[in-house]
């Protein structure tokens, strides 16, 4: 019982590694609203296309982005940044560094369950990172709820992230076309979350039928 119980606490501990990740973390659903009129000028309204985009963004994206040169966070100037964009910026970023506190949670709760069988110790470990992600999830929700709301729009984004690079007219089109339907945190998290779940019911289980066992004796 021993033994399997160290096996499956330091596999449910090691899974929050890759799900951090690998898995996608951002999910973003957005509406091209010029594609109807489109559409009606082209004379094939009834294809029924409503223009609609899905994409996701995990970890691993942004570190190829970074190491390919194709976006760095030096180039970003706070001085291009929109009034609007300034008020949701700084959920961005603490959203970010709640996300990479709750990963680096999942390495600790790994490296104590391969060390050890501290069992009340792996089960704060595990509500720290719950904690965390939990503040990660309420924090990009006041990043996400302006810019689905049209608050920001998706032309100030851009504008504000990538300045002179982009010209004010993309940013005017950018702004007019693009309807931005959802933006949420998606599978990493959520899997993220479970896994630490999983790992304190996993150990309070263990303790209980332990006491249970040497009770009976």
């Amino acid at each position: 019982m021993k033994i399997t119980d160290k096996i499956v606490t330091v596999l449910l501990s090691a899974l929050t590694i890759p799900v951090a990740i690998f898995a996608p973390l951002v999910h973003i659903l957005y509406n091209i609203t010029a594609w109807g009129l489109i559409e009606q000028l082209a004379g094939s309204s009834s294809s029924g296309d409503s223009g609609l985009t899905e994409d996701t963004i995990s970890v691993k994206w942004l570190f190829e982005k970074l190491i390919n040169g194709d976006f760095s966070f030096g180039e970003i100037d706070k001085s291009n940044f929109t009034d609007a964009f300034k008020a949701i910026y700084p959920f961005l970023i603490a959203a970010g560094i709640l996300f990479a506190l709750a990963a680096l949670t999942g390495v600790v709760l790994f490296a104590t369950a391969v060390v050890s069988r501290a069992k009340k110790t792996q089960c704060v470990i595990s509500g720290v990172g719950i904690a965390l992600l939990i503040a990660c999830g309420i924090t990009f929700s006041k990043f996400a709820s302006p810019i689905v709301s049209g608050t920001v729009t998706a032309g100030s984004v851009l504008q504000s992230l990538f300045g002179e690079s982009l010209s004010s007219l993309t940013s005017i089109l950018t702004s007019s076309v693009i309807e931005v339907q959802r933006l949420n945190l998606t599978t990493a998290w959520s899997v993220m979350m479970v896994l630490f779940f999983a790992v304190i019911i996993w150990n309070v289980s263990y303790m209980l039928t332990s006491s249970e066992e040497k009770a009976d004796q």
